[in-house]
């Protein structure tokens, strides 16, 4: 075979190679995507962050100190209730065994707050001690003029809440201190923050203004 035969036979072969690739190609059907119909991936919401909140220490006030610490932490709980923040109410009242309670409860964080009374006025309560049937309403759930935060908390709460408020008089002062202290391994120690408010009258709530502005404050710090 001549070297022309030789060529013009690969020709043809190459030809009939590449018309068969064509009619490959022209024959196979297409399958169309749409990814408007993809599933869409998935997504997480963060867990809320469990902290726990221990009974207050509280002097100053009038009435038992025991159960005005519970309902200051109570009426924490309610201010720090929502969707990024589990706030669980600690039995214990020894520090080291709140801080072991609330990692049994799984949580990260503990919250613990004193609160003082700094009496300004003349004279004892009696004044203003027949006042608190009346104040207590306030913070009892569906009591008109009540706070938000207060128509949340218990029957016992708001009552304990409103004799607080009802033994204040004109120019007393409460401070109101709390720390944050997280559970994670070689976390450094919480350092203590404070407010604090002036009555301008008898029976003023001096309580619920802070412990909204710590409620906040301890937001901005666990969700950093």
């Amino acid at each position: 075979m001549s070297n022309k035969q030789i060529m013009r036979t690969g020709r043809i072969q190459a030809m009939t190679v590449l018309l068969f690739a064509v009619a490959s190609l022209l024959t196979t059907p297409v399958v169309a995507t749409n990814h408007a119909q993809d599933p869409a991936p998935p997504t997480t919401t963060p867990a809320a962050a469990c902290v726990g909140v221990m009974a207050a220490t509280v002097t100053g006030v009038g009435g038992n100190a025991a159960e005005s610490g519970e309902a200051l932490r109570d009426l924490l709980v309610s201010f720090l209730s929502g969707p990024s923040m589990q706030p669980v109410a600690l039995e214990s009242r020894v520090r080291i065994q709140a801080i072991e309670e609330a990692k049994q409860k799984g949580c990260a964080y503990v919250v613990t707050t004193t609160a003082t009374m700094k009496r300004g006025g003349s004279g004892g309560f009696g004044r203003v001690l027949g006042q608190a049937a009346g104040n207590a309403a306030w913070y009892i759930p569906g009591g008109s003029g009540a706070a938000a935060a207060g128509r949340a908390v218990s029957y016992g709460t708001a009552r304990a809440l409103g004799d607080m408020a009802a033994t204040t008089r004109s120019k007393d002062e409460m401070r109101l201190e709390w720390t944050v202290t997280s559970l994670a391994a070689g976390a450094r120690p919480g350092s203590p923050r404070s407010e604090k408010l002036k009555a301008s009258a008898d029976g003023e709530d001096l309580l619920s203004p802070l412990v909204q502005r710590a409620a906040e404050s301890i937001v901005e710090t666990v969700m950093k």
